[in-house]
């Protein structure tokens, strides 16, 4: 008698896209309950979690969604790993283990006000909100390449592609130019101090929303061999 795996691949993506529904709803929440109108070009998401908003108005019901919402993320990333790490059968569940546990981390971090009065948990905030971005992105650009490699070689007979072909090609292709213009705008805005007009396209406020939209999308076209 064989035993039954406790986890499936099923299970897997249900689990990453529970993940994403929470982020999704976390955000969502923290901007309606949110004291002023949330700037969405020109304010990061971790101004949603800041203990006072930008007009110095009490911010407390949307850091505590904030808080607890990135928090539950950081549970759900590490059963990944652990999923991942005990459980045979997971295609490169080695190189997912690593984007997810920078993922983890980050969310952890990520879960502090940027504004709070000690400086140590605003650098932990400003790393985690960073690695969490960063893994996000580059577990979807991990899961899209391996399953681009996994479903597309060789080439299909005849030379005929298939839609799909076409669209792994683009997502992996899309994932990744998101996490490199995150990581350029975090170098040459917020580091160097390069500022427009030559870097406006860098705006870090913009390039982290665009990171975890794209990355949303890309989650949701993970087919079940591809976790």
């Amino acid at each position: 008698m064989t035993n039954k795996p406790w986890i499936t691949s099923k299970g897997m993506r249900s689990a990453f896209w529970v993940l994403v529904v929470i982020l999704v709803l976390t955000i969502c929440l923290c901007i309606l309950f949110y004291p002023e109108p949330y700037l969405f070009f020109k304010q990061t998401i971790s101004s949603l979690g800041h203990i006072l908003s930008t007009s110095g108005y009490s911010n407390k019901i949307s850091q505590w969604i904030f808080t607890t919402g990135f928090g539950i993320i950081a549970v759900g990333a590490l059963f990944m790993m652990v999923a991942y790490t005990n459980m045979r059968g997971f295609y490169g569940a080695g190189w997912k283990v690593l984007t997810l546990f920078i993922f983890f981390f980050g969310a952890i971090g990520t879960a502090f006000p940027a504004d709070h009065p000690d400086a140590t948990y605003q650098t932990y905030h400003i790393a985690g909100a960073a690695l969490f971005v960063i893994g996000f992105g580059l577990f979807n650009f991990v899961s899209q390449l391996l399953r681009f490699i996994r479903k597309h070689t060789p080439i299909p007979k005849r030379g005929v592609r298939k839609r799909d072909f076409y669209l792994d090609m683009t997502f992996v292709i899309l994932v990744f130019i998101c996490v490199l213009w995150y990581v350029l705008s975090g170098l040459l805005i917020d580091l160097l101090g390069f500022s427009d007009p030559w870097f406006g396209p860098f705006n870090t406020e913009v390039s982290q929303k665009i990171l975890l939209f794209v990355g949303c999308v890309a989650a949701f076209l993970l087919d079940l061999d591809d976790m």
